[in-house]
């Protein structure tokens, strides 16, 4: 029951207003009434007090809540229950702590009291006093908790310590919150404990399974959900279907398409736009594609799950085309279509579809992402034009390491060494240390360019400038550039420094090598280790008799 204190006229107009500048969030007007609350006296009233709150908070002014909670000298549950929810609204968590420890504090010296006769009975009968939290206050302190483990506990512990365990919300809220967390083992001990179990409560753990890439998992509970006779709703069919397409089980994606069909959901762009995306990552991109041309109603990311589904199936010459049709529906490329598109030009080395692109994207003002100006330089690089990759990578306000990784590997591949040393100095220098991943691509690119030399130098760079202890990437793409050089024995000895015993493919590159330079005693030992290594691989049987072949040939040419 709230307060049965006799209001003046005035104040039925009052609350309506409260109620406008609540919605509207109008701070100047709210002020106005704060004040004729004030001089009629009404603004340490809890009612009152609760309006006054929840308006402010609205208006993003803490400022002036924690004013007003602060002339409540009996704050009732409805009112902790305002200040709270400011506090966790507008980004405050220790304060919403700190508040629900206050408050359960007062509570207990209030029981207290009123078992020992001390409070006026009459001050009791007008007033709520707090009695302890309830559902409201419980929920804003789950949405403080965060990442905290030990506050998600402490929220736990405190709704079974005021026996609200069995409230379906609560329990679905901590199942929710532990969930999205990743404590996996929690949200589903809570899960079970649920009875009622409704459609909100599979849905928030399988929403967790799938945030967190445990889709079977998510599968696995979809069907336990239908043997208890729960019908799916929207957000389960999403995360099933979600599902289906990173375990790319199509047969059951089909199923739960039929099912979306019979249920009428077909025509919801975000359930249409969540089936392409699973038919393309299945491969069925046929399905995908009728899916997309299906309904009027598509957008960006519609489009962008079908070029996501070409690039990620090698049809990447079909991309581009795609992209053009898009444009011409009027529907502005996103994020993620400019990061698909710029990835079938990478991989086809399509140099002028890719000026195209790199011209709409300034123009739709994604010069300065960073995913899409590393994508960018990697399209240069990888193109052999190192300096226009610069050119992006200097108008970038933010870099990283990746960044730096695509223009290094630029200028490697063009066997612009001295420019490579300058980059990795300069990052270095801005706090950006050079990774194995980096200097792999400037061994590739000296193994393609035949450059001993350079590898060696840039060897000892690796190892002695930056302590980056070479790994089996870094020794196989040497072994690769000594042998095909001729420098048979250097590169045999790379066997012997390796940490971490080689696979099959450094001995069939220096076999390879055996074969064109006719070293057969080395190329016999290359052949034994690779078969121990790997018996199934026939061409290092195809090798070694390639070798002795033209071995024998070579005789026959002496005699």
């Amino acid at each position: 029951m709230r307060s049965s204190f006799t209001l003046p006229s005035l104040t039925s107009e009052t609350l309506c207003l409260l109620h406008k500048c609540t919605l509207k969030k109008d701070l100047t007007e709210g002020r106005a009434l704060h004040a004729t609350l004030i001089h009629h006296g009404l603004d340490s009233i809890p009612f009152w007090a609760d309006h006054l709150i929840r308006l402010f908070t609205s208006c993003q002014s803490l400022v002036e809540s924690n004013r007003v909670f602060s002339r409540v000298s009996q704050p009732s549950i409805y009112t902790w229950n305002a200040i709270i929810s400011a506090h966790a609204k507008l980004g405050h968590p220790e304060h919403v702590f700190s508040l629900y420890e206050t408050m359960t504090m007062n509570s207990i010296m209030e029981k207290m009291k009123r078992e020992c006769g001390v409070m006026d009975k009459m001050k009791n009968i007008n007033r709520e006093c707090c009695t302890g939290p309830d559902r409201v206050t419980l929920l804003s302190l789950l949405k403080c908790c965060g990442l905290n483990a030990s506050r998600r506990r402490y929220v736990h512990h405190h709704v079974v310590l005021h026996g609200l365990e069995s409230d379906v919300v609560l329990a679905s809220a901590l199942v929710d919150i532990n969930a999205k967390c990743g404590s996996l083992r929690d949200a589903l001990k809570l899960f079970k404990g649920l009875h009622p179990k409704d459609v909100v409560s599979w849905a928030v753990l399988m929403t967790g399974y799938i945030q967190h890439e445990f889709h079977l998992m998510a599968l696995n509970l979809f069907e336990d959900m239908k043997i208890e006779g729960v019908k799916p709703d929207r957000v389960i069919y999403l995360c099933i279907v979600k599902a289906c397409g990173h375990t790319q089980i199509l047969e059951l994606g089909r199923l739960i398409h039929a099912e979306i069909i019979k249920d009428g959901l077909e025509e919801d762009l975000t359930i249409v736009n969540t089936l392409i995306d699973m038919y393309a990552k299945c491969g069925s991109l046929g399905e995908a594609f009728k899916m997309l041309h299906k309904f009027s109603k598509r957008d960006a990311v519609s489009w962008s799950a079908l070029l996501s589904g070409y690039v990620q199936h090698g049809y990447d010459a079909v991309v581009f085309e795609s992209f053009c049709k898009m444009k011409e529906e009027g529907i502005k490329p996103s994020k993620v279509t400019y990061l698909c598109v710029l990835k079938g030009c990478i991989n086809l080395l399509a140099i002028v579809q890719g000026w195209y692109i790199h011209d709409q994207i300034i123009q739709d003002g994604f010069q300065s992402d960073l995913e899409i100006g590393n994508s960018l330089v990697d399209l240069y690089a990888k193109c052999g034009m190192p300096d226009e990759g610069n050119r992006v990578f200097i108008w970038l306000p933010k870099k990283d390491i990746v960044s730096w990784g695509a223009l290094v590997a630029g200028y490697a591949q063009v066997g612009k060494f001295n420019i490579v040393l300058h980059f990795l100095n300069d990052m270095d220098k801005k706090g950006f240390k050079p990774n194995d991943v980096i200097f792999t691509s400037i061994f590739a690119a000296c193994s393609r360019a035949g450059s001993t030399q350079e590898a060696q130098k840039y060897f000892h760079v690796m190892v002695e400038q930056f302590s980056i202890k070479p790994n089996i990437q870094h020794y196989s793409c040497l072994i690769d550039l000594f042998g095909r050089s001729g420098l048979l024995k250097e590169a045999e000895q790379f066997f012997e420094i390796m940490p971490l015993p080689p696979d099959g493919i450094p001995w069939k590159s220096l076999l390879t090598s055996c074969k064109t330079h006719g070293s057969i005693n080395l190329g016999q030992m290359c052949f034994d280790r690779g078969v121990e290594l790997d018996p199934e691989d026939a061409t290092n049987y195809e090798l070694l008799s390639g070798l002795y072949a033209d071995a024998n040939v070579h005789k026959l040419k002496l005699a």
